[in-house]
């Protein structure tokens, strides 16, 4: 009789403890889950924020404005093409007209409020710091923004420019800049003439719109179109872009394609002051024939030159075109 009791509580105390471990274990498992999905969350936010924050796609050609007060009302109501600006805690909030027809010829000062970019990174992320604060990274900067602020308006110099005043806000704190202007367009100031955003597309191949087939491809002429990715830099006082486009031509018989010739181009265009871009090929060889070929180099690159220069992106790559890509 005592041992079928001792027996019996011993089995109690097994089920007993088999039930604490179960409960433990799907309290544990469900915490495990919570955090596992809150830090998931978290860190795909964290990371899409990374990601997208500093990478900014300017259509260029779209920003165009008739007035300067057209220019930062759209800046105000932070319109598509301003992200890159807007997009990292600075707003505009308010501008007011001070003076007409009055240059403005004071220099930066230690308290001038600019923007600092200083990761390498992410190249477009910047911060609004006192001048003070940045010439502890560089103490030539400046001389540097003050030389850039003096060449842009000495461009102006037979144009009557208005001096506005803009109110911005940054990380709960309002200040103040003086804008120089025209009445088409804002032409310095110590925040906007320095913002800037680089780009570069990815690599982008483009073949000739295949013809209709039967039972095998028609014969005729074939190409083959290389589009590298653009390299931009853009901000409100300047602009400029680099690509390189490699055509390759071929011809189609008897199902057999064959490469002809070829025609490559490069462009690079600067508007503006304040950047620069460059784009270049290389033909390292070419053969044509059913066998042939056409082996070449490309590179482009988007760089800042004023008021510090330095910042840059580039891209390049070796590509081989044979009969075989032609359509």
């Amino acid at each position: 009789m005592k041992t079928d009791i001792n027996k019996f509580i011993k089995m109690v105390y097994n089920k007993s403890l088999l039930i604490i471990l179960f409960l433990m274990t799907v309290l544990f498992t469900q915490s495990c889950s919570n955090q596992l999905e809150m830090f998931s969350e978290d860190t795909f936010n964290e990371t899409q924020n990374e990601e997208t924050v500093y990478s900014f796609n300017v259509d260029m050609d779209s920003l165009t404005f008739k007035t300067w007060e057209e220019q930062l009302n759209y800046l105000i109501n932070e319109g598509e093409g301003f992200d890159y600006i807007t997009k990292q805690g600075l707003k505009l909030i308010e501008y007011k007209l001070l003076q007409e027809g009055v240059k403005d010829k004071t220099s930066l000062s230690n308290e001038s409020m600019i923007p600092l970019y200083n990761d390498q990174v992410n190249y477009n992320k910047f911060e609004i710091v006192s001048l003070y604060d940045a010439l502890k990274f560089d103490p030539a900067r400046k001389d540097a923004h003050n030389d850039f602020k003096n060449m842009l308006l000495n461009k102006y110099e037979d144009t009557e420019l208005n001096c506005v005043q803009l109110t911005w806000l940054y990380k709960n704190r309002t200040f103040t800049t003086i804008c120089s202007v025209t009445d088409e367009k804002v032409v310095y100031d110590d925040l906007l003439a320095n913002i800037y955003v680089i780009s570069i597309s990815q690599p982008d191949i483009q073949r000739a719109t295949p013809r209709l087939k039967t039972n095998s491809e028609a014969d005729g002429a074939i190409t083959y179109t290389f589009n590298s990715p653009p390299c931009n830099v853009y901000s409100i006082i300047g602009s400029a872009t680099a690509s390189v486009t490699v055509f390759v031509f071929g011809t189609r018989s008897n199902n057999k394609n064959s490469i002809d010739d070829y025609r490559p181009t490069k462009h690079s265009s600067t508007t503006g002051q304040g950047c620069t871009a460059h784009a270049d090929y290389n033909i390292l060889g070419f053969q044509s024939g059913p066998n042939g070929f056409c082996n070449f180099e490309w590179e482009v690159s988007a760089a800042i030159v004023s008021p510090i220069p330095g910042r840059s992106i580039s891209a390049g790559s070796t590509e081989r075109v044979t009969p075989s890509m032609l359509q």
